[in-house]
């Protein structure tokens, strides 16, 4: 089963709006997909998100709803919560997600590193002052570059298999390539989809991008064949 995790900036974005891509990534792994409706900002800002993705993997878990293995997918924001929610299973000593699967993720909220810094970036969505605001809603006091807030900045050797896909001139993009580039000095299990003249979380608008169904098509490949191999105690 695939948990999906919606962006948003973690202030936006629902089951509601999200409901395409799950229907796809459903219908091309053969994975029942579940969209978890988390709390947003500015009413419920770090941990409640988290708190609410780590009780429904909990829930799941336990086997009582539906069955095992299972994975984490998510764009934007939804991708941080699925790695930060992979840190937590990982350090409460419980099986984590056999894999994840991230569109666009927003991994460092306090943007060392990103290419919009150095201009590079050309971008249709987002920009850096709203980028900055969510941020800070989000962190509620704590540092951006805090592992909680920030994973990029966690323990990335110990993530299950990954596969991450982005625009490769969108502001997030070094977020993706750093997280690759780092997993596989590590050893993870980690592949990186890079695609042109696209924006960010584009996998998320298939219903008019043709780019975006065949990205998704390759997220479920990635995550069907991980499920082959995983170990599931």
């Amino acid at each position: 089963m695939i948990i999906y995790l919606h962006g948003g900036a973690f202030a936006m974005g629902s089951i509601r709006t999200h409901r395409d891509i799950a229907r796809r990534l459903a219908q091309t792994s053969g994975f029942p997909v579940l969209l978890v409706g988390y709390s947003l900002t500015p009413a419920s800002p770090y941990p409640a998100a988290l708190d609410d993705v780590i009780s429904v993997y909990e829930i799941l878990r336990a086997g009582r709803v539906f069955p095992r293995p299972l994975a984490f997918a998510g764009d934007s924001a939804g991708g941080n919560l699925a790695i930060a929610a992979t840190f937590r299973i990982l350090e409460r000593g419980r099986e984590p997600p056999f894999a994840l699967a991230l569109f666009s993720p927003w991994l460092d909220l306090a943007n060392s590193a990103n290419k919009h810094e150095s201009g590079t970036a050309r971008e249709y969505m987002l920009d850096r002052a709203f980028l900055e605001s969510a941020a800070e809603e989000y962190a509620n006091g704590i540092r951006l570059d805090d592992p909680r807030i920030s994973p990029i900045n966690g323990p990335i050797h110990r993530l299950p298999p990954v596969h991450v896909c982005a625009a490769e001139t969108e502001l997030l993009a070094s977020d993706s390539e750093r997280l690759v580039q780092r997993g596989q000095e590590l050893g993870v299990d980690a592949e990186l989809q890079l695609w042109a003249d696209q924006m960010h979380a584009f996998p998320t608008f298939a219903a008019v991008l043709p780019e975006g169904v065949s990205a998704v098509k390759k997220a479920a490949a990635f995550l069907v064949a991980r499920a082959k191999t995983a170990k599931i105690s």
